[in-house]
This record gives C-alpha cells, structure tokens and sequence, in this order.
C-alpha cells in the first residue's frame, strides 16, 4: 500500500517520471518503496480510482462499511474530524463546485421533478388548484404548460399564474419566480426570446425521460 506523501513529493516523482526514468530508479534516488512511486503514475491511479468504484459497490463491503460507520468510537473521531474548521471549508468548497457539475444539477432536478411531473396538465386552471405548491410542482407544471404552448409564454401570463399559487402560506414574489426561470435557463431547459418562454430541445427531452418513469 503507497504512503501518503506531500503535494511537492508527488510533483517531484511525477516531473522523473515525465523524463523517463523508471519507477525503481526515482525510489532509490529520493529512498522511497517502490509503490508510492508507481501509484504516482495517471494510468495507475485512474485504474486503482476505478477498482475502488466498482469494490465499494459491492454489497457485502457495503454492509461492513455501513456497520462499521455505526460503531460509536467510530462516530465519535468522525464527529471531531468534521468540526475542524479546515476540514468544514475543504467541504464547503468541494458542494459548491460539485453542485456546478452539469450532470449532477440534471440529477438533482431530475429527482425533485419525477415524483410531481406526471400530475401536471396542460390546463393552467387545473394546475395552479394542485395542492401542495411546492417550488418544483410549480417549475414542472410550466414545463408542462410549455411543452403544450405553441409560442411559448409571456412573463405576464407566467407572473399571473404564479402569483394565485401559494407556497407555505406565502405568495411567490416575482423576483422568486425569475431566480427559478433563470435557473431552468441556464440548464438549458427552457429559453427566452421575444419576450416569451418556450422549451429547448434539451427540455423536451427531459419531459419526455420523465414521462418514461
């Protein structure tokens, strides 16, 4: 099993690699084991990054992790590794960079969306009545409204539908409603031209994997 090794280490392996010399070779020179020299190599680490994958997946390692997560000295070190403030930022910084991910923003709506979507109408009557309101019911009804929509949707006719909707009690503001529209937007769900709303290529495709569920 490599070591850990620091940051200036691995530059340092991977710059003797880069100029040819062997594995053996660069361990004797900065007298390290021949392993944390060869896992150093991209090829070696993607495969080794790919056995753990497919070996974590497995049902019965699942089971022992998931056991041995339970124990309480186990919780406990884990609770104080969390508390750190370096560790707590590195988390931070890792969320807002993974939530950026393209596929992982098609999941995550994906996921809200499924359980909701094959309610909807193309009927803005029948829509607005569905109860509860929540933001994703409202943003996959104006898929449905849209995908039915042959010109698309003003910002008037979408604002008045809206606004006769509630969520937890409180009528959605306007600038709610854009922040949402603005969001499917930038997905590439939905686009604006001309002063209307309609559905991208993009759009009809998830509608159409959603109806599929």
């Amino acid at each position: 099993m490599p070591r850990r090794i620091s940051d200036e280490l691995r530059e340092k392996i991977r710059k003797l690699q880069e100029e040819g010399l062997s594995d053996s070779q660069i361990a004797k020179m900065l007298n390290l084991p021949y392993s944390t020299v060869y896992y150093q190599r991209p090829e070696v680490r993607e495969r080794r990054r790919e056995y753990m994958r497919e070996y974590r997946q497995r049902p019965e390692v699942r089971e022992r992790m998931r056991e041995y997560r339970q124990r309480p000295e186990v919780k406990e070190r884990a609770q104080k590794y969390y508390q750190r403030p370096e560790v707590r930022e590195r988390r931070r910084e890792y969320m807002r960079e993974y939530r950026q991910r393209p596929e992982v923003r098609q999941r995550y709506w994906l996921e809200r969306y499924q359980e909701v979507f094959p309610k909807m109408t193309a009927d803005l009557n029948e829509f607005i009545n569905l109860t509860p309101n929540s933001p994703y019911t409202i943003l996959a009804g104006i898929l449905r409204v849209l995908e039915k929509s042959k010109f698309g949707l003003k910002h008037y006719q979408i604002f008045r539908l809206l606004e006769k909707s509630e969520y937890n009690g409180k009528l959605w503001k306007r600038e709610n409603i854009l922040w949402e529209l603005n969001r499917l937007r930038e997905m590439g769900l939905i686009s604006y031209n001309n002063r209307r709303y309609a559905l991208t290529d993009k759009g009809r495709e998830l509608i159409k994997e959603l109806y599929e569920i």
